[in-house]
C-alpha cells in the first residue's frame, strides 16, 4: 500500500479514540480491584464490588466496542482493496475471541461460585483459565496476530501531499513537499510490528477478568497471584514502553530549531530543500526580485506509528512584523509547549494514561514499585512527564532564563501570552490567568 489517504488517517485516530473509551472503564475496575484488594483487604470486599459491576451493562458496552472496531477496520481494508490487511484483522478477532472466551465464561459463572464453600482444588480450576488466557498474550509481537501483524501491507500515518512550500531563490524558483512524509511502524526481524489496536483493551478485559475471579474466591488472593500479577504488570509495561519510546512509536513532529538559521533559510537554503513542516506566506502578487515575505506556516503535533492516532495542527502562523521575528528563540521554544499539549492528547487519546494507571495498580498489589511517568524524550534530551503537566518540564521547554529568585510562574505566563501566535484567550498586560487555559485552550 503506497500511503494512507487522508480518510484513513482520519479513521485510524477514530479508532484510537474507541479503543481508549474500551479500555478505560477496564482500568478503573483493575483500579477498584487494586485498592479493596490491597487495601482495604477481605474477599467480602472485592465480592461485594464485583457484584455491584455485574449488575451494569459496562461489559457489555466494552465487548461491543472491541468488536465494532475490529469489524470496521477490516471492512475498510477489504473496501480499500487490501485483502491482505482484511484477512489479518478478521483472523485476529477470531484469536483474540478464543483467548478471552475461557475467562469470560468463568466471570459469567462467579455469582453462583461466590455462593458456595470452595475447596482451594475447586477454586484452582476457577481460575485456570484466567491464567491461562493471560499466558496467551506473554509472548512478544509474534506473526500469530495476538501483539503483531504482517505489514506488508503497510499501514503508517503521512501528510505527503499535502502541503507544498514554494522558494524563491532568485533566479531559482521550486516547489517542495512542506510535510514530515512516512511514519511507518518498526519492524522487526520477521517482518512483524507491534499492533496494539483491539488487542490492548482485550487483554485488560483478560486482567479484568483473572483479578474478579481469583480475587472474589481466593482469600489468599492478592499473594498467592503475585507472579501472575506482575507478569501481568510486565507485559503491560513492555507494550507500553516501546509505544512511549519517542521515534519507536509515539513520535513527534517539529520543525528543527529554527532560531539561528531564520524561518525563511530553514525551508529554502538552495536549490534544493526540505521543508520539514514550514510554509512560507508571501505578499501577493509575488515578485522575486523583491520578494515580501509576511510570514510562515507551521505543521507540528504528534503521531503514533503503531495505530495511526494523530494530533496535528498545519495552520500555525507566525507573522514577519519585524526583522527579527524570523530568528527570535522565544518562537520556537513557545512551539515546544504547544507540540506538548498534542503529545498528551494522543497519549490519552490512545488510552495509554489508562494502562499507565493500571499497571501501577498491578504493581501496587504485588507489592512492587510504581514506574515513572518521566519516559518520553523530548528533541533536547531532558525526559517528559506524559501523565502529569510539571512546572518545572514547562519552564524547562519554554527556555526561560531565572532571575536570583528564580522564574516566577508570571514571567511563564507572560511569555505565553506574549509571544507569537498571540493565540491566547488574554491580553498581553492581562495580570491574572489559567495556567491550563495557556497551555491546553488555544486554536490550534
Amino acid at each position: 500500500m503506497g500511503n494512507l489517504s487522508t480518510d484513513l488517517i482520519n479513521f485510524l485516530n477514530d479508532i484510537g479514540i474507541t479503543n481508549a473509551e474500551a479500555i478505560k472503564p477496564l482500568a478503573d475496575f483493575i483500579g477498584l480491584i487494586g485498592d479493596v484488594g490491597g487495601v482495604v483487604g477481605g474477599i467480602s470486599s472485592i465480592i461485594n464490588l464485583v457484584n455491584q459491576w455485574q449488575g451494569t451493562d459496562q461489559l457489555t458496552k466494552i465487548t461491543n466496542a472491541i468488536g465494532d472496531v475490529s469489524t470496521a477496520l477490516g471492512d475498510y481494508f477489504h473496501q480499500l482493496g487490501q485483502d491482505e490487511g482484511a484477512s489479518q484483522i478478521l483472523q485476529r478477532n477470531s484469536k483474540l475471541n478464543d483467548i478471552i472466551a475461557g475467562p469470560s465464561t468463568q466471570y459469567g459463572l462467579l455469582t453462583n461460585a461466590m455462593g458456595k464453600q470452595l475447596t482451594s482444588d475447586e477454586i484452582k480450576n476457577y481460575v485456570q483459565p484466567c491464567i491461562y488466557a493471560l499466558n496467551e498474550f506473554e509472548g512478544p509481537a509474534q506473526p500469530d496476530l495476538v501483539w503483531g501483524v504482517t505489514f506488508d501491507w503497510e499501514i503508517f500515518w503521512t501528510d505527503y501531499g499535502l502541503y507544498t512550500n514554494t522558494c524563491y531563490n532568485y533566479p531559482y524558483v521550486f516547489s517542495i513537499d512542506a510535510g514530515y512524509g512516512q511514519r511507518t511502524p518498526t519492524k522487526d526481524g520477521f517482518g512483524n510490528v507491534l499492533y496494539y489496536t483491539i488487542t490492548l483493551p482485550v487483554y485488560l478485559q483478560a486482567i479484568w477478568f483473572f483479578l474478579a475471579v481469583a480475587g472474589a474466591l481466593d482469600p489468599a488472593f492478592p499473594q498467592k497471584y503475585k507472579p501472575d500479577l506482575q507478569s501481568a504488570a510486565n507485559k503491560l509495561t513492555n507494550v507500553y514502553s516501546d509505544i512511549t519510546t519517542n521515534g519507536k512509536g509515539l513520535t513527534t513532529l517539529s520543525p528543527p530549531n529554527w532560531s539561528s538559521a531564520g524561518l525563511v533559510n530553514t525551508p529554502c537554503p538552495g536549490a534544493t530543500a526540505e521543508s520539514v513542516g514550514i510554509r512560507l506566506v508571501y505578499q501577493e502578487p509575488v515578485n522575486p526580485t523583491e520578494l515580501v515575505i509576511q510570514g510562515a506556516l507551521i505543521e507540528y503535533g504528534a503521531v503514533e506509528k503503531f495505530s495511526g492516532c494523530s494530533s496535528v495542527c498545519a495552520s500555525y502562523q507566525i507573522n514577519f512584523d519585524s526583522a527579527s521575528d524570523p530568528f527570535d528563540p522565544a518562537i520556537f521554544n513557545k512551539l515546544q509547549l504547544r507540540l506538548l499539549k498534542h503529545v498528551k492528547d494522543v497519549f490519552v487519546s490512545t488510552g495509554l494514561l489508562n494502562v499507565f494507571q493500571t499497571i501501577n495498580q498491578l504493581n501496587a498489589l504485588a507489592g512492587d514499585p510504581p514506574i515513572s511517568g518521566s519516559t518520553f524524550q523530548w528533541s533536547d534530551g531532558s525526559m517528559i512527564n506524559l501523565v502529569d503537566w510539571s512546572f518545572r518540564q514547562i519552564i524547562g521547554l519554554a527556555k526561560l532564563a531565572p532571575s536570583a529568585n528564580g522564574v516566577s510562574l508570571r514571567a511563564l505566563g507572560g511569555f505565553i501570552i506574549g509571544t507569537q501566535p498571540f493565540d491566547s484567550p488574554y491580553s498581553p498586560r492581562a495580570t491574572s490567568f489559567s495556567f491550563r487555559n495557556l497551555l491546553t485552550e488555544f486554536p490550534d
